[in-house]
């Protein structure tokens, strides 16, 4: 029997977390939904998790988890002019498919950092996005 790893998914869209969820459980994540910053925070004391995803709305609280031990996968829908915030380990453009995402948060939980993942033909944002990787 394999054991689930678990991943808090930050997110204030309900249909993007409904879109998530079975997905990612099927892909053998344990996904934790909160809605804000704070509550990420406040799970972050009485779970332990493997990974974070920040949806797109949430890209500019990445301070507010500064000290956080587990990488932090962003979700991301255009290129981000002022570079990637630090403490991100990997950048997804969306649109992204729940597979994509999975595959993103097991390459970042095995040490993997530093990678953009882009599905569409978006190649100019690619690349400026890992440009700006810090």
């Amino acid at each position: 029997m394999s054991m689930r790893r678990s991943v808090l998914f930050v997110s204030t869209d309900e249909e993007r977390r409904q879109e998530f969820l079975p997905r990612l459980r099927a892909a053998g994540w344990l996904p934790l939904f909160v809605p804000s910053i704070e509550r990420a925070r406040a799970s972050l004391t009485q779970f332990e998790v493997d990974a974070i995803v920040l949806d797109v709305e949430m890209i500019d609280c990445t301070g507010e988890l500064e000290g956080v031990r587990v990488p932090i996968v962003a979700l991301v829908s255009q290129v981000l002019a002022a570079g990637i915030p630090a403490g991100i380990a990997a950048v997804i453009c969306e649109p992204c498919e729940p597979e994509v995402l999975a595959k993103a948060i097991a390459r970042v939980v095995a040490g993997d950092a530093g990678f953009v993942e882009v599905q569409s033909p978006q190649e100019d944002n690619a690349a400026v996005l890992a440009r700006n990787f810090r």
